[in-house]
């Protein structure tokens, strides 16, 4: 997570999902829930900030968090044991509610398609390809 958030594309790349997430989830009416380190109330913030500030805090989260011990996304983990990932789940949901609700997730649906093809090749994309993939 900290070298994601280390790189100023791929912050961008994550709070351009995460407010794609939260898109389909006021759609749909989902009610929101804080989790011990992050509130709801954050998440809205960061939803309406400029996506660099907005990237700059969700960085300084996770160095907080991280400064207590590193962490290693289950999506990670199940690519790393060599098992299936989750993103259908996570991803993919998203882009399921989306479609549902009639809301556009483009940034999710490739994400879950990149990861269905690293799970495939065990292939990671470097941080070049993932820009190159997210301003076509």
């Amino acid at each position: 997570m900290d070298q994601v958030y280390a790189n100023a594309c791929l912050r961008n790349l994550a709070v351009g999902l995460m407010r794609e997430g939260l898109r389909v989830i006021d759609r749909a009416n989902i009610r929101l829930e804080s989790l011990p380190q992050v509130s709801v109330a954050l998440t809205r913030l960061v939803n309406w900030m400029p996506s660099g500030i907005a990237g700059r805090i969700a960085a300084a989260k996770v160095r907080q968090l991280t400064s207590q011990w590193a962490l290693w996304g289950s999506t990670l983990q199940s690519i790393q044991r060599g098992r299936p990932t989750e993103i259908d789940y996570l991803n993919g949901e998203i882009v399921e509610l989306g479609k549902r609700y009639g809301e556009a997730t483009p940034m999710n649906a490739k994400i879950v398609e990149l990861v269905h093809r690293v799970e495939r090749t065990r292939q990671f994309l470097s941080v070049e390809e993932l820009t190159q993939t997210f301003t076509q």
